[in-house]
């Protein structure tokens, strides 16, 4: 269950009931796994030493939601309050009360000019005013506007997405062909070279987005540095701050440290890097001036976002110029007539120039195969039955609404249908896989929708690595889920969270297909656990810890859902299967924590498998469990490691498979290493190497051999590793596993290094990383690129 908070301020005297009738309604809401919890200091101030202006404020800063009432008068405190929340980028929904005879001219005229100055205020984002006469009518008005405000954070990313950028190709969100924003771009590379911050900024589908790819390709090209790309939403620092390590391939359990630490880890490891630096799409304003104090001051910073966020350089992204307008509606429609045609000049004055609203009309020109007078008579005489969605921005939204109006009413029933329900996802991008699952027809019937949705530019076609996905532009998004509250009241999202965890069994092993659906699979597992479905969240998360955490890694959310997961199970697990799960899950969280340098906590899910397993007697668990909780104890420096590690290898003697000896010995050689004794770490691993031959275990022998290799490189036996990381080489490519060749190339493109064969290393770990990227094996992928930039071969 998420719990959102919302702060209501006002005068408390004057309106006492109005503040308690919120009170009262919010926590009623049902929101689909979304609890609103209300603060009114009459109720909710704790007892302290504090003042009352340190109490409310603690409590406003904590907020998610600031309702603000008035009629009469402007309180002092309520004023402070408002104001605070604004600075704080924390989204405000004013309510006034009308008055009546004979009270009409008691309005205080400084609440009036007070309203009045927020309203226009640098930070004009997310403040709203609302009449009401009665408590009914402030009941509806705020319930339809929480509504709005949770579709609005349902179409913002919650999880924050990261990728470096070595190569222009690489830099996301780049257009086909970006028209009329070459002075944006300009701009903004000039505020760059002077070292400002930049913001770009404007309403939805200005084409913030691909202006700062754009910015981000150029710059590239002027200095042959990288980009770090970090989709942020509506993300926390310390999601933030989790991606930006996790791409950088430095993940530590940030959860950890202060928030002092935290800046400064990771202030040391982008200073490391050579690199630009974009935050895009940032819908928190409070996370990124959070994550801006750990940015050198030196590393190149571009931000996009609807709010006004002040950063050094502000570039407004205005509506486009009539020629450029003109040329985005020929290109868009594959007509180049329009010039001079004065009807296309009304059409897009009638869009007000609006990049992404004259990208639709073009693509139905073209579709339609009509001229612009027709359009304009069609989005003239398009039924206006919705109210204006939530994240459509001021200026210019009536005429974007107009163009969707009548681009849906134009769409057959069953188009329609599909359009309204993608509203209802978790996140924007989508398979037609997954559309199939909630829809429960057939692939091709769906496909051939979004086929149609996809050429009247209501949906876009895209490629995420050898998937084939869709995407909803946010302003389309916002509409649909509109339309979805509006027209169909049945609407049940459990069959969107059936979908998601019908869709992780089905492509198991499909880790691209997860990777794209991921974000509504995360909600779908934490909506279940919200809604107690806890099995169904269980199985879907013992299937994410398997391929797919191996592949690509974890986020944040992720490992939050798989201990939330574990907590359930602990406490509901009844059958030996259950049991079984649990200790999988907790050996799956153990590997999460050691990754994220949190030894301690590692060692604890370890410890939690290992008891499950030695109650069930599974001993092959055992002793892979024991090995583990031995490798940590020796990393954590415990004097007993090495003596602990003896005993799970006598266990695994009595076991009739000596696999699991290897095993254990591929542990025991972690530690040797760790204490610096690496003549017995060779010792260990040429044990494992004799023992996969003999037992005739191809992985067992690949990765002894993989790591006999390394023990000699740390003997500076280089010939020796060299000939070693050769014969696993072989033995990889004997069994064509491309995993198994990428480890040995980058072992191999090390040991080279070592002996100044730069040509030939460089070579050998570009390889590796090649392999590491055709499987989409992130972490692996970063480990390449950080030794190159460590031998210096970019």
């Amino acid at each position: 269950m998420t719990t959102l908070k919302v702060f209501i301020s006002s005068r408390m005297s004057e309106l006492a009931e109005e503040r308690r009738a919120i009170a009262e309604l919010l926590p009623t809401l049902d929101f689909h796994g979304i609890r609103l919890e209300t603060w009114r200091f009459e109720q909710d101030a704790p007892a302290s030493g504090k003042t009352i202006r340190e109490v409310y404020l603690d409590a406003l800063y904590q907020s998610d939601l600031v309702i603000g009432l008035f009629w009469k008068t402007l309180g002092e405190w309520t004023a402070d309050e408002i104001v605070k929340a604004g600075e704080h980028n924390i989204e405000r929904h004013i309510y006034l009360k009308k008055t009546q005879p004979p009270d009409v001219e008691e309005r205080d005229p400084e609440l009036q000019r007070f309203l009045n100055q927020q309203h226009h205020s640098n930070v004009r984002f997310g403040f709203t005013i609302k009449w009401f006469s009665s408590l009914d009518e402030l009941r509806e008005a705020v319930k339809f506007s929480i509504e709005q405000w949770l579709m609005t954070r349902q179409m913002t990313r919650n999880t924050v997405g990261a990728v470096v950028a070595t190569i222009p190709e690489d830099v996301p969100d780049q257009a086909r062909q970006l028209i009329g924003r070459d002075d944006l771009i300009n701009d903004a590379l000039d505020a760059l070279s002077y070292g400002d911050r930049v913001l770009i900024t404007g309403m939805g589908g200005m084409g913030k987005s691909v202006t700062a790819a754009a910015t981000a390709v150029a710059y590239m090209r002027q200095s042959s540095h990288h980009v770090i790309w970090v989709e942020l939403g509506d993300a926390s620092t310390l999601q933030v701050f989790d991606a930006i390590a996790k791409v950088l391939g430095k993940q530590h359990d940030l959860s950890q440290m202060n928030h002092l630490e935290r800046e400064q880890f990771i202030r040391h490891i982008l200073s490391e890097q050579e690199a630009m630096i974009v935050f895009d799409d940032v819908w928190n304003a409070r996370t990124l001036v959070e994550v801006l104090r750990a940015i050198p001051r030196t590393m190149p910073l571009l931000a996009t976002s609807r709010l006004r966020i002040p950063l050094d350089t502000i570039i407004e992204a205005q509506p486009l110029t009539t020629d450029a307008a003109l040329e985005l509606l020929a290109f868009s429609s594959r007509r180049r007539d329009l010039f001079n045609d004065p009807s296309a000049k009304a059409l897009v004055d009638l869009l007000g120039r609006h990049a992404y609203a004259i990208e639709i009309a073009g693509k139905t020109l073209r579709v339609e195969k009509i001229n612009p007078d027709e359009l304009i008579k069609r989005i003239q005489n398009a039924p206006h039955h919705l109210a204006m969605p939530a994240n459509f921005g001021e200026a210019g939204r009536t005429g974007v609404k107009s163009l969707l109006d009548a681009s849906v009413d134009a769409l057959d029933e069953r188009s329609h249908y599909v359009f309204m329900i993608l509203g209802g996802f978790f996140q924007p991008i989508f398979t037609a896989e997954l559309l199939s699952g909630v829809m429960q027809k057939s692939l091709d019937t769906v496909q051939e929708v979004l086929d149609s949705l996809v050429e009247r530019g209501l949906l876009e076609q895209i490629q995420r690595r050898n998937v084939m996905a869709y995407r909803l532009h946010d302003l389309t998004y916002s509409y649909a889920a509109m339309m979805l509250a509006t027209e169909l009241k049945t609407w049940n999202v459990q069959a969107l969270i059936d979908a998601c965890h019908e869709f992780v069994q089905i492509h198991a092993q499909d880790v691209d297909y997860i990777d794209v659906e991921l974000g509504n699979v995360l909600e779908a597992v934490e909506r279940s656990l919200a809604l107690e479905q806890s099995h169904a969240a269980q199985q879907t998360m013992l299937t994410l810890v398997g391929d797919y955490l191996t592949a690509r890694g974890y986020t944040l959310k992720f490992l939050e859902l798989l201990s939330q997961v574990i907590e359930r199970l602990q406490i509901a697990a009844k059958t030996r299967e259950d049991w079984i799960a649990l200790q999988y899950l907790y050996g799956k969280q153990g590997n999460i924590f050691f990754d994220r340098n949190n030894a301690e906590a590692a060692l604890a899910a370890y410890q939690s498998a290992l008891h499950i397993a030695q109650e069930l007697e599974l001993k092959e668990r055992q002793v892979v469990l024991g090995a583990l909780v031995g490798k940590v104890m020796g990393y954590l420096g415990d004097p007993q490691a090495q003596a602990f590690l003896e005993e799970v290898a006598e266990f695994a003697q009595t076991l009739d498979d000596e696999y699991w000896i290897g095993f254990v010995r591929e542990m025991q050689g972690y530690l040797a290493q760790l204490q610096g004794d690496y003549a017995k770490c060779r010792e260990l691993y040429q044990q494992n190497v004799e023992l996969g031959q003999r037992i005739n275990d191809l992985p067992t022998l690949f990765f002894a051999l993989l790591n006999l290799g390394s023990a000699e490189r740390d003997l500076q036996q280089y010939d020796a590793a060299i000939s070693h990381h050769q014969r696993a080489l072989h033995v990889a490519q004997e069994q064509d596993i491309r995993y198994w060749i990428g480890l040995a190339l980058h072992a191999l493109g090390t040991d080279y290094y070592y002996v100044e064969d730069h040509l030939r290393a460089k070579q050998l770990l570009d390889e590796a990383h090649d392999i590491y990227e055709e499987l989409g094996m992130v972490a692996k992928m970063r480990e390449a690129q950080q030794d190159k930039e460590k031998f210096r071969y970019l």
